[in-house]
């Protein structure tokens, strides 16, 4: 229970969690109890949707406009525990192959093949709740480390295993045309201009006013220019 409130939250004892949006928070483990609440919620969408379809393709349909959003809602903000996950593929078979949802255990065998495959391959186009979920997390921690601001960058190289983010003389720099991150060394200085040498394969030179330029392998004419404001320097 709440024993007072700072900025209008609860303060909550040490085993306790409140409800907020919908979901719990609090000092506790709530994963087990969130991804029970959305399995129930997702029973209770099941069994309305039972009573407005009347042949599996309508029921693939619903599945993927109506109730897999949710499912990916709840993936965005935590972790549906396996144990969760295995309700609810279990509630998808018995939805889709005999509109119910009943507590039997389904026995239908679902073909990837055939049930999972886009609709224009000839298969039902029925959505993948695991892989739903993993494409969604993806999504989201892509977006994070797009979004977030610069006191998290020392999340951004703990996700891309750079062992000197502490070095005075390591420069860490994100160009906008590549999906990757480039680590380089400061290794001389010569007037204006700061030569660095990535721990890659390419040679990387930065005017310190204006912008930096990456330089690929001798003989090949593949350069790349990025603004200053997109490089990050310890």
């Amino acid at each position: 229970m709440a024993a007072d409130k700072l900025h209008g939250y609860p303060v909550l004892a040490q085993t306790a969690s409140t409800r907020i949006l919908g979901y719990h928070f609090g000092v506790k483990d709530t994963t087990d109890l969130n991804s029970e609440l959305r399995v129930q919620h997702i029973r209770k969408r099941l069994q309305v949707a039972t009573q407005v379809t009347n042949s599996v393709k309508q029921r693939v349909m619903l599945f993927n406009t109506v109730v897999l959003p949710a499912i990916q809602f709840t993936g965005q903000h935590i972790l549906i525990t396996p144990k969760a996950l295995r309700q609810l593929e279990q509630l998808q078979k018995r939805f889709i192959w005999k509109g119910t949802i009943g507590e039997e255990q389904a026995r239908h065998k679902l073909a990837p093949g055939l049930v999972f495959a886009p609709e224009d391959q000839g298969g039902l186009g029925l959505q993948n709740i695991e892989l739903a979920l993993q494409i969604t997390r993806m999504n989201q921690a892509e977006y994070w480390m797009q979004c977030t601001p610069e006191s998290y960058t020392a999340a951004w190289h703990s996700l891309a295993h750079l062992d000197q983010i502490n070095s005075p003389d390591c420069c860490v720099f994100t160009p906008t045309s590549r999906n990757r991150i480039h680590s380089c060394k400061r290794s001389k200085r010569s007037g204006t201009k700061t030569t660095v040498q990535e721990l890659g394969r390419y040679e990387v030179w930065a005017d310190q006013t204006e912008r930096l330029q990456l330089h690929p392998p001798s003989g090949t004419d593949d350069r790349v220019t990025y603004n200053q404001d997109s490089m990050i320097c310890y």
